[in-house]
C-alpha cells in the first residue's frame, strides 16, 4: 500500500466514523431504540477502520491539503461524538426522571444491579 493510499484511507476512515456517529446521534435525538441498536455495527466497523489507520493519523503530513482534509474529518467526528454524548446524557436523564430504571445500563453495557433492584421493588 502506498503512503498516499494509506493517507487517503485515513480520510475515508474518519468520514465513516463521522457518518456512524451522526446516525447514532440522529437515532438518539428521536428516541428510536431500534435505530440506536442498528447503529452499532456501522460504528464498530468505523472504529475498526480508525484503528487500522491510527499510525497514519499520528504522523505529520507534508501534503497540506491532505492534512487539512484529515483534520476536517476528525473535527467532524469529534462534533458528532459530542452530539452523541449530549443526547445520550439527555435521554438518560429523561429515562431516570420518569422512573424507567430497568432501562438503565452501565457504560460497559451491563444492566445496573441497583437499577434492577429498584425496578423489582428491592427483589433481585
Amino acid at each position: 500500500m502506498s503512503a498516499g493510499t494509506a493517507e487517503t484511507d485515513a480520510v475515508v476512515a474518519a468520514r465513516a466514523l463521522t457518518r456512524a456517529l451522526t446516525s447514532l446521534a440522529d437515532a438518539l435525538a428521536k428516541g428510536d431504540v431500534a435505530r440506536v441498536l442498528d447503529a452499532e455495527p456501522e460504528l464498530t466497523t468505523a472504529l475498526a477502520s480508525m484503528v487500522a489507520v491510527r499510525a497514519r493519523l499520528a504522523e505529520p503530513h507534508t501534503d497540506k491539503e491532505l492534512a487539512n482534509a484529515i483534520a476536517t474529518e476528525l473535527l467532524s467526528a469529534r462534533v458528532a461524538l459530542a452530539r452523541c454524548a449530549a443526547l445520550g446524557a439527555s435521554l438518560d436523564d429523561f429515562v431516570r426522571q420518569r422512573g424507567y430504571t430497568a432501562a438503565t445500563y452501565s457504560r460497559s453495557g451491563d444492566t445496573s444491579p441497583v437499577a434492577m433492584r429498584a425496578s423489582s421493588g428491592g427483589r433481585t
